[in-house]
């Protein structure tokens, strides 16, 4: 979200992604702050898995997702969604 503190965003997915298992923590992880959204500041997160030992990519970054959300929710931060006004008439 707009509120939020990008420098703790960055910090917490990069955390929460090397706690992961099937990640290589040699080869880092990236997070790019990529465009000012309609709701949201809009993020790109990048990281490497042990492939194809760990079962399967989509396994892999459903693991993540579930990570990231649960962590950014532990620490305050605001994953926003768009919200439409609809003005009716009669």
């Amino acid at each position: 979200g707009y509120e939020s503190d990008l420098e703790q965003v960055e910090d917490c997915a990069k955390r929460t992604i090397n706690s992961l298992e099937d990640t290589i923590q040699d080869k880092g992880v990236s997070v790019h702050f990529l465009e000012f959204g309609d709701s949201s500041i809009n993020l790109d997160i990048k990281f490497w898995v042990e492939y194809p030992n760990n079962g399967t990519y989509m396994n892999s970054l459903s693991k993540a997702v579930k990570a990231i959300k649960k962590a950014f929710d532990r620490e305050g931060i605001n994953i926003p969604f768009p919200i439409r006004t609809l003005i009716t008439k009669n």
